[in-house]
C-alpha cells in the first residue's frame, strides 16, 4: 500500500518529470548567477562584503570560511560555487535532465547548498529572519482582527476588549507612550538594513534551491523510496515536534513582562520589553503555523481568509514558507552551535536548549516533505465513482 501511495505521489520519468523539474532548475541556475555576480563584487570592494563580519543591528561572528581562510578567499570559493552551479544548470535545462549523471547531480547540490549555507552564512540569517517575523506578525495580527470583526460577532467584542487593555496600559502609566517612539526607531533602523536582509535571504534561497535540485534528483532515482514512505507515515508526530521547536525561546521572552527578565538585565526599559513580546509573538507563530501542516486549514482556506475562503490551500504556499524557514534554521544551526561551544558545558546546553535550531531545523524540513507527500498522494488519489 506505501509503494502505491508514493507511486501516486512521485512524478513519472519523462516529459511531465523535465516539465515539473526546469522551473526549479532555472530558479537554481539563476541563484548562482546571483552568487557570481555577489562574489565578484565583494571581490572588488572588500568592504561590502556582509558575511566578513557584521555589526550593529545583527551582530554576529565571521562565517566559517571568512573566520577560517579569511575573506578573500571565502569570497573566492562563493564565486567557483556560484560558477558552478550556473554551468550546472545551463546543461540540464538544454541538454535535459538526463545529460548529467543523477550521482554527479546530487552531489553538485549538496556541495553548492553546504558551501553557501554552511561556509558562507552565519547565525546572521536565523537573527533578520526573527526581526521580520516579529514585524509580520504585527501585520498579521491587524488583519486577522478586521477579518474576525467582519465575520464574526463574538470578533468585535474580543477587539473592543483588546483595543481598552491596551489604551488602559498607557493610562495608567505601565506602559510610558514614549517608549512607542523608541520602538518605532528600532523598526526604522531595521528598514535601513533591507539590502543586507535581502542578500543574506537571497544566499539563503540559494541554499535551499540546490538542496531541492538534489532531493528531487535523488526522487527521481528512488533513492528516496523508503524514506518518503517513513516520513509519511509519521508525519504528524514529526510536524508536533517540529512546532515546539520555537516553544523554549518564546517562554524566555515572555520573561521580560516579569521583574525577572531571563537573560536581560535588571530592569528593562518598556520598549526593549515590548521588542522581546513581539520576538516571541513570531515563535509563537511559528509554532501555530507548523501546526497547520497537520490541520484541515492547512488544506482549505478557512472561511474568514478573505478571497480564498474555502478554496485548496496550493501546495507551495505552505511549502515554500516552510521549506524557506526551515534552510534558515539549518543554515544557522552550526554557528550556533560553535557559538554554545564557548559558553561552557552548563550554559552550552541551556543555550542549546533555548535555540534548539539543530532539532527545530531538521524536524521542519521533514515536517513540509510530509505535508507535500500528503497532500500530492491524496490529489492523485482515485475519487469514488
Amino acid at each position: 500500500m506505501i509503494n502505491e501511495l508514493q507511486q501516486r505521489g512521485r512524478p513519472q520519468p519523462g516529459r511531465s518529470a523535465r516539465v515539473t523539474d526546469r522551473p526549479l532548475i532555472l530558479l537554481a541556475g539563476l541563484a548562482g548567477l546571483f552568487c557570481t555576480v555577489l562574489a565578484a563584487v565583494w571581490l572588488a570592494v572588500p568592504a561590502t562584503n556582509l558575511m566578513a563580519n557584521t555589526s550593529g543591528q545583527f551582530n554576529a561572528a565571521p562565517s566559517l570560511l571568512n573566520g577560517l581562510f579569511g575573506p578573500a578567499a571565502a569570497t573566492g570559493t562563493l564565486l567557483g560555487t556560484g560558477l558552478i552551479g550556473v554551468l550546472t544548470a545551463a546543461i540540464l535545462l538544454f541538454r535535459g535532465p538526463g545529460s548529467l549523471p543523477s550521482s554527479v547531480v546530487i552531489m553538485i547540490g549538496i556541495a553548492v547548498s553546504a558551501v553557501i549555507g554552511i561556509g558562507i552564512l552565519n547565525e546572521t540569517a536565523i537573527m533578520m529572519a526573527g526581526y521580520l517575523m516579529a514585524l509580520a506578525v504585527v501585520a498579521g495580527s491587524v488583519l486577522l482582527v478586521v477579518q474576525l470583526v467582519r465575520k464574526f460577532k463574538i470578533g468585535r467584542w474580543l477587539a473592543l476588549a483588546a483595543v481598552a487593555v491596551i489604551v488602559s496600559i498607557f493610562a495608567t502609566g505601565l506602559m510610558p507612550a514614549e517608549s512607542l517612539l523608541v520602538l518605532a526607531g528600532r523598526v526604522a533602523g531595521l528598514g535601513g538594513r533591507l539590502g543586507d536582509i535581502a542578500i543574506v535571504f537571497a544566499l539563503a534561497a540559494t541554499t535551499l534551491l540546490w538542496l531541492l535540485v538534489a532531493a528531487r534528483t535523488a526522487q527521481r532515482s528512488r533513492l528516496l523510496d523508503r524514506p518518503a514512505a517513513w516520513v509519511l507515515r509519521h508525519r504528524r508526530v514529526i510536524t508536533i515536534l517540529a512546532a515546539l521547536g520555537p516553544l523554549p525561546y518564546c517562554l524566555i521572552r515572555l520573561t521580560w513582562l516579569t521583574p525577572w527578565p531571563y537573560g536581560g538585565a535588571e530592569g528593562l526599559t518598556p520598549d526593549t520589553r515590548i521588542w522581546g513580546v513581539l520576538l516571541s509573538s513570531g515563535g509563537w507563530a511559528g509554532l501555530i503555523l507548523t501546526l497547520g501542516l497537520i490541520a484541515r486549514w492547512g488544506e482549505v482556506f478557512p472561511r474568514w481568509v478573505p478571497f480564498f475562503a474555502g478554496r485548496p490551500v496550493p501546495v507551495w504556499a505552505a511549502a515554500g514558507p516552510g521549506s524557506f524557514v526551515a534552510a534558515i534554521l539549518l543554515v544557522s544551526a552550526i554557528p550556533m552551535i560553535r557559538a554554545f561551544a564557548t559558553e561552557g558545558v552548563v550554559d552550552g546546553l541551556v543555550s542549546a536548549v533555548i535555540f534548539p535550531f539543530w532539532f527545530w531545523g531538521p524536524m521542519l524540513s521533514l515536517a513540509v516533505w510530509g505535508y507535500v507527500l500528503h497532500r500530492r498522494t491524496e490529489m492523485n488519489a482515485p475519487t469514488a465513482q
